[in-house]
C-alpha cells in the first residue's frame, strides 16, 4: 500500500512526460507495488533510434525515481529482449516460434525462481523429520493446499510442461515420505496410488510446443 501510494508519482511523471505515447517514446511502464517492468520498441520510437532508445529510456526511469528520493535496485535492473526473456510478478515471459500459427508469439509461464519456491515448500512439507509427527493424510492435505493456490496463480499461463514436471517432483518427496514413516528400505512411485489417497496433481490449461525463435 505504502509503496502503491509513493510510486503513484512516478505513474503521474511518466505520463506527464509521454513516455507511454506511441507517437513518443513509445514506452509502456507496467507497475505492480515496487515491481516495474517497461515495455518499449526501437523501430516504433519516433524520439530515439537504434541500439541506444532502451538505454535512454532506463536513464529516464533512473532519473525520475532519483527525484523521488529512491534508487533502482541495480542487480534487479537490466535492458534485455523478448526473445532472450525475462521474469516478472513471478512468471517467465518470452517469445518463441509456435508451429501452429507459423510466427513467433509471446508465451509466459511459471518463472524458474517460483518452481523453485514450490518445491522448496514441498520439500519442507515432506521432510523426513516430520514422518513421525504428521500422518500420510495431514501431508496430503499440506500439499494439496498448496498446489491450489499455487495453480490458481499460474493456470492462465502456458504452465502444462512445469506442472507435469512438478507432479513427478511432488509424487516422489510424497513417496520418501512414506518410506521413511514406515521404515522401508525402498518404495517405487505409483502414481495412480497416491492420486487414491488424494494427492492432487498440478493442472494445466494450455500447452507450449515451440522451438527457438529465428532471427
Amino acid at each position: 500500500m505504502i509503496a502503491n501510494t509513493y510510486l503513484n508519482k512516478l505513474d503521474h511523471a511518466w505520463a506527464e512526460m509521454n513516455m507511454d505515447s506511441n507517437t513518443g517514446h513509445n514506452a509502456h511502464l507496467i507497475r505492480y507495488a515496487d515491481d516495474i517492468l517497461v515495455l518499449t520498441d526501437d523501430a516504433r520510437s519516433f524520439t530515439f533510434s537504434g541500439k541506444n532508445h532502451a538505454r535512454n529510456v532506463m536513464k529516464i526511469l533512473w532519473m525520475l525515481v532519483g527525484k523521488l528520493k529512491l534508487k533502482l535496485s541495480e542487480s534487479k535492473s537490466r535492458i534485455t529482449t523478448a526473445e532472450e526473456g525475462f521474469d516478472f510478478l513471478g512468471f517467465h515471459f518470452l517469445r518463441r516460434y509456435w508451429e501452429r500459427y507459423g510466427k513467433c508469439v509471446s508465451r509466459f509461464f511459471p518463472s524458474k525462481k517460483s518452481e523453485l519456491n514450490y518445491k522448496a515448500k514441498v520439500s519442507e512439507i515432506t521432510s523426513r523429520r516430520h514422518a513421525h509427527t504428521k500422518s500420510e493424510d495431514d501431508v496430503i492435505r499440506e500439499l494439496d493446499q498448496l498446489t491450489i493456490g499455487w495453480t490458481n496463480y499460474y493456470n492462465h499461463s502456458h504452465a502444462s510442461e512445469t506442472y507435469a514436471k512438478l507432479w513427478n517432483f511432488l509424487c516422489w518427496r510424497l513417496t520418501q515420505f512414506i518410506r521413511y514413516r514406515h521404515k522401508r528400505r525402498s518404495l517405487a512411485v505409483d502414481y495412480v496410488r497416491l492420486r487414491s489417497y488424494g494427492l492432487m496433481p498440478p493442472y494445466g490449461r494450455i500447452r507450449h510446443n515451440y522451438t527457438v525463435c529465428p532471427r
